[in-house]
């Protein structure tokens, strides 16, 4: 290999995966070793296909009943090693698994199957990048020898020099590059069984002392050597009784105190991975919201046994957020898809009150809708909106006014995203010409008192919720305000509220300019709650900084401004021709 790779390698782990740092570090004679690795003859076995069949056949044979709550260390707590492979699968093939394989056989089948080099199983997320590197668009997936093989080193080089003169200065489609090579990385170690001993290792106080052999000594080593071996062999009976006995000795060693409370919940979080309590409860909301908005319950059910349904939805909608406390310690609000759950929970709530107290049917079905689909989105872009259960920073752990804080700023959003909502409905009805919908209308009236009532409630929540935030920064951070990007634009977003309810209040709004101004409004709270953490990535907030979801935030936004124009023109016409 030459100087200036293995300088190239060096670098790109040093500089652009440091995650690998609490792994332990990575074996480079290994990695080297394996790129520089010539390929048999190419056969009818070695065809990507092929390749595919036998990998399936002998991954699996795979016992997995002993091995799915083997507990590992990984980002800062232990997990079982179903969460580990389905987060580290994620992140290589853009899936939990592949092949109909369970989580755990792919991943410990990936480490025994000799030829899992060749399976093409790394995710090129990118169009455009698949065509650089010298594939077609269409191929989604490479093997890790294609990739050893293809211009990703000629490409990343002058990237990685760019993001060592400034992080900030790396494009998007650059990041994308990037992260190619972290798969490639990440899935040598993978496939080299490194990153499996690294985690089996709950010692990690003494990790550097074992990271440059972590499978040579100790009992857990043995153990998971012995495990790997049978594996390889296809020893059913050998494999069980290794996994028996590499659970044992995995939960008798020495960690940090911070990780034993984690070990009692092995059997809890891998229920939850197969419970997948949000997706039921997004079918059921789907379900129930399309009744609702038919309207064919109102001849059949009466409000209370409506009610009676729509309750213990919630409820499962509930307990999975409850579970995600149990398993972390913690409220899980500080990403992206905590907050989402949270305040798509906050829309069901108040919508059930306020069906509770209107027996409004339309409301109620659009409102389990917008909820239905916060669900399914964030069950569909796992890799854009993460679930992992992993620890929040230091700073954010055991603080009573933070949680409340951050929970009464989602939850207000979750009433502001009704009267997102119900807005939309008057102004999809009006672009339909469903009706006379002007201030007068007995629907327009209607729809604006609620969305009134909801705008009211969410001012209320989100100027609470600042106010506890600056109570939290003048504890934590030594200062009330800093016009910080987050304060700034949660302070923006109500303050385009207040000004809503203030002209409503005075009359410079009628009933339907109040439903058309909601939802433009709703931009702000999108910039507040996506934009400042995805877009911006900027300020003291850092902790809840990420990327992606770019395209589907951008298409709602031009959606609702074409909604909003099309409405103002429709109505504009009916004017019009009713002067004529």
């Amino acid at each position: 290999m030459s100087s200036f790779k293995i300088l190239f390698v060096t670098a790109l782990i040093l500089s652009i995966y440091p995650a690998y740092a609490q792994h332990g570090g990575m074996d480079m004679s290994s990695a080297q070793a394996n790129a520089q690795a010539s390929p048999p003859a190419m056969d009818r076995n070695m065809l990507p296909d092929a390749v595919a069949e036998r990998f399936k056949e002998f991954a699996s044979k795979i016992d997995v009943s002993k091995l799915n709550e083997l507990p590992v260390q990984n980002r800062g707590r232990i997990k079982p090693l179903e969460t580990f492979s389905r987060e580290a699968l994620l992140f290589l093939t853009g899936k939990y698994s592949m092949f109909g394989l369970s989580p755990v056989q792919m991943y410990l089948g990936l480490i025994t199957f000799p030829d899992s080099q060749y399976l093409e199983i790394a995710n090129i997320r990118d169009p455009e990048l698949r065509t650089k590197l010298g594939y077609s668009k269409e191929q989604r997936w490479v093997s890790f020898y294609q990739l050893s093989n293809s211009k990703l080193q000629e490409l990343s080089a002058p990237i990685l020099e760019k993001q060592k003169q400034n992080e900030r200065s790396v494009t998007p489609d650059e990041k994308k590059t990037l992260e190619v090579v972290q798969q490639f990385f990440m899935g040598r170690e993978l496939l080299a069984g490194d990153q499996f001993f690294q985690a089996i290792n709950l010692n990690v106080e003494n990790i550097g002392e074992t990271a440059g052999a972590a499978h040579e000594h100790g009992p857990v080593f043995e153990m998971g050597r012995s495990l790997l071996q049978a594996l390889a062999a296809q020893d059913s009976i050998k494999s069980i009784r290794s996994a028996s006995d590499l659970k044992v000795v995995s939960e008798q060693q020495k960690m940090p105190e911070m990780f034993k409370p984690y070990l009692d919940k092995m059997g809890a979080e891998v229920v939850y991975n197969h419970f997948r309590p949000f997706f039921f409860a997004a079918i059921l909301y789907l379900l129930m919201g399309c009744l609702l908005i038919a309207r064919l319950p109102k001849n059949m059910l009466s409000k209370n046994k409506i009610l009676m349904v729509i309750v213990p939805i919630a409820l499962l909608h509930l307990l999975g957020f409850a579970v995600r406390v149990y398993i972390t310690g913690f409220a899980p609000v500080t990403s992206m898809y905590g907050t989402m759950i949270w305040m798509s929970f906050g829309v069901v709530l108040f919508g059930t009150l306020l069906f509770y107290l209107y027996e409004n049917y339309i409301m109620m079905g659009t409102l389990l809708l917008g909820a239905s689909a916060v669900l399914f989105l964030t069950e569909s872009i796992p890799l854009v909106l993460s679930p992992d259960l992993d620890p929040i920073v230091a700073v954010l752990r055991n603080n009573f006014w933070l949680t409340i804080h951050v929970m009464t700023i989602s939850i207000s959003y979750a009433a502001l995203t009704i009267s997102m909502l119900l807005g939309n409905v008057v102004l999809v009805r009006t672009i339909l010409g469903k009706g006379n919908l002007t201030s007068e209308n007995e629907f327009v009236k209607t729809q604006s008192h609620l969305v009134y009532r909801a705008v009211q409630l969410g001012v209320f929540l989100l100027t609470v919720g600042i106010i506890l935030g600056g109570w939290w920064a003048d504890y934590s951070w030594g200062r009330f305000w800093g016009w910080d990007p987050k304060e700034t634009w949660a302070l923006i977003a109500d303050i385009g509220y207040i000004a809503i309810l203030h002209a409503r209040y005075l009359g410079w709004l009628g009933p339907y300019g109040l439903l058309a101004a909601a939802p433009m409004a709703y931009l702000l709270v999108i910039m507040a709650w996506y934009g400042v953490n995805f877009i911006l990535a900027a300020g003291l907030h850092s902790y809840g900084f990420s990327s992606g979801g770019a395209t589907i935030v951008l298409t709602f936004v031009i959606v609702q401004f074409v909604i909003f124009a099309a409405a103002m023109i429709m109505k504009n016409k009916n004017k019009l021709l009713k002067k004529v």
